[in-house]
Parts: C-alpha cells; structure tokens; sequence
C-alpha cells in the first residue's frame, strides 16, 4: 500500500524580504493615535485657529501698551471711526501697513464708556487683493474675532492698547470694516460674547454701546 504524505513547503521569506511587516513611518499610526486635542478641536470647530494655520498658540494677549515695543506700527485713516449697537452695516476705515505678513493687530481700546455702555464689542473684517472676505485667523464668533467690552469694572490705563483679531496683511493699504457684535447677538448667534449683568446695558435695549476705533496706536505684532 503506498501511502502519499504531504509536502510542505518552506520559504525562507525573510531571505528575500517578502510578506514581512514594515516598521511605520516616524510619526505613524491610527488617525486616533495621531490627533492630539488641539486636533479634536480642530475637528469639532473649537480651535481658534480655524484657517488650519500655526498662530504662535492661539489668541496671544488680551492687552498691549502704545509703545508698540514688539511690533510696528501702522497708520490709519480718515480718523475715528464709530460703530453703534444698532448698525445695520459696518464702519470703513484703511490701515496702511508698512509689510505684508500675518500679524496679531493692537490699537487703543475701542470701549471707552465703562459701565454705562456694557456691550461696547466690536469685529473686524480687513480686505486686500490677496483677501476678498477678510476673516481672521483666530476666531470666538462662528469664524470671526468679537472684541469684547473690557472697561464695565475699571477704566483700562489711557496707554492701554487691546487685541482686534490677527489677519493677514499687505503692504500698503488694507481696507477695513468696523462692525458692531450687537446684530450677531441679537440674531441668535455667539450668546457667550454677550454681557447681560446689566438689563440697561444689553443688546437688547435701547442702548447706543458705541464702539471706537481710532487708530491713533495700531500695532502689528508678527504672528
């Protein structure tokens, strides 16, 4: 009786570098491994940066002086401009920046009559050849940077200067709009931006909240 055993046969793979697992790039894995959580707020719309861009951080700080010692200054026309709770369009001004660049943009503090005025906050749109639509890179507002009131405790030092958003630049002139947070409130959006410890103060009432911009100290600080 002849009996038939099987042959199995051996490949020496390894000698010829074939079905073998490759060790992962540097960096590599699962795309949850890969994200951080300034990934996941990337994803679920929290990050403030919501152009994807690398802003030194985030929103740097709240407050600058007039000196302008880390940044450059840059002028502005034609003067104030002022913006009022119930505006229906913005105010327009021109910044004229000495380079093009990304930069974090400071001026004089646009709130001006403490408590009495609760939600003097305002946002800026700034437009150039390279930028139809003028948002910022860091956001609070569905996209856009909402300055809000800081002077309804104290009056800020008169050499206080304050964060109005970081934007993309070019040399020369930047067309700029002023418009008021109030209508974005009183149209359902960004509550968290508006004060309310005041009924007199809302944007609800019959409040002017009037919001400033001088120019008379902007400052570019490089992002």
């Amino acid at each position: 009786m002849r009996v038939l055993l099987p042959i199995l046969l051996v490949c020496a793979c390894s000698e010829y570098g074939l079905d073998q697992p490759q060790p992962p790039e540097q960096g590599a894995g699962t795309d949850d491994e890969r994200l951080s959580d300034d990934d996941d707020s990337a994803l679920d719309g929290t990050d403030d940066d919501t152009t994807g861009d690398t802003v030194n951080e985030g929103i740097p700080d709240d407050f600058g002086t007039v000196d302008c010692e880390n940044g450059t200054a840059a002028t502005w026309s034609p003067g104030e401009v002022v913006a009022l709770s119930y505006d229906v369009g913005p105010s327009l001004g021109v910044l004229n920046s000495p380079l093009a660049g990304t930069f974090h943009i400071y001026d004089i503090v646009p709130a001006e009559s403490g408590g009495g005025q609760r939600n003097e906050s305002m946002y800026l749109r700034i437009t150039h050849a390279s930028e139809s639509v003028g948002m910022p890179l860091t956001g609070n507002c569905l996209g856009d940077f909402i300055v809000v009131d800081p002077d309804n405790q104290a009056s800020l030092p008169t050499d206080t200067t304050q964060y109005l958003g970081t934007f993309r630049l070019e040399a020369g002139d930047n067309d700029v709009e002023v418009w008021h947070a109030c209508p974005r409130i009183r149209d359902g959006e960004c509550a968290e931006q508006h004060i309310e410890d005041e009924p007199a103060g809302t944007c609800d009432s019959n409040n002017i909240n009037s919001v400033h911009m001088t120019g008379q100290a902007i400052c570019l600080v490089p992002a």
